[in-house]
């Protein structure tokens, strides 16, 4: 079978645009907004798509799978665009989404990327590294998405880079957030609020702990874990003094947790 593009069932199949079904093969991305996803070149190497109707029983989002071209965890949506932004103002704003990229870059904030919707692997990272080594990611106001990112963050900081963290008004995401306030105004926004990892998981971890000692303790101990991650000695330092100060303990405790973590 052969399609109207001159490429046969095998390839589409092959390239993921299409689905093998009880009849043959059908389109994958039917009754959606489809938009391209492109390697650090500019090549086209899979597809993302919304659907559009309410009685599409299948998910929100539905990417390419992994194919010989398309490797997720290799790839950062928007990056062929943004690379030379980024290396300019030395530093990359990453967010969840691929509509996030869009509205941010039309805004006048080109610096971005998007992770397309999981926590960042070792090889985006790396691909983020040969262009910068100051990270801000920005989250959507979801506790609970937030929570599921922290990895991400360990592995920015086990790689050497700097990381700041801007979280988003509950119920907001970058896109919604930026065309509601405009580009300068959401810029401002993130230069403004944007934190360290260590307040972004003090707030969300310690906070939890509420008035329990334990649970307190058992936070502190996962933040520093983070800590000792980072590999410069000077940065380790300087973190586990704003630690103290956060949690309010004793920095010489901090810092004996930590040698035993290191």
């Amino acid at each position: 079978m052969t399609f109207g593009a001159g490429f046969s069932g095998e390839e589409m199949l092959a390239a993921g645009v299409v689905s093998q079904g009880n009849r043959g093969p059908y389109d994958r991305f039917r009754g959606r907004l489809v938009w391209p996803i492109r390697d650090l070149g500019g090549d086209v190497v899979g597809f993302g798509a919304r659907k559009l109707f309410d009685d599409d029983e299948g998910p929100k989002y539905l990417n390419t799978p992994e194919t010989p071209l398309y490797k997720k965890s290799q790839v950062l949506y928007g990056i062929d665009l943004a690379r030379r932004a980024i290396a300019k103002q030395q530093q990359v704003v990453v967010v969840e989404g691929y509509t996030d990229v869009i509205t941010l870059s039309q805004s006048g904030i080109e610096n971005v990327v998007a992770s397309s919707g999981t926590a960042l692997t070792p090889g985006q990272i790396k691909l983020l590294k040969r262009f910068t080594d100051n990270v801000t990611v920005v989250y959507d106001g979801d506790a609970a998405g937030m929570k599921a990112s922290i990895r991400g963050i360990d592995l920015l900081l086990q790689d050497g880079l700097n990381v700041r963290v801007v979280s988003l008004p509950e119920g907001q995401d970058p896109d919604s957030f930026c065309q509601q306030m405009g580009g300068e105004a959401f810029q401002r926004f993130l230069d403004e609020n944007e934190e360290t990892f260590i307040h972004f998981k003090a707030k969300l971890l310690i906070d939890e702990s509420k008035h329990d000692p334990l649970k307190k303790s058992d936070a502190i101990r996962e933040i520093l874990k983070s800590v000792s991650l980072i590999s410069d000695g000077l940065k380790r330092s300087a973190l586990t003094h704003d630690l103290s100060q956060i949690c309010e303990m004793e920095e010489a405790v901090l810092v004996q947790e930590l040698a035993k973590l290191i």
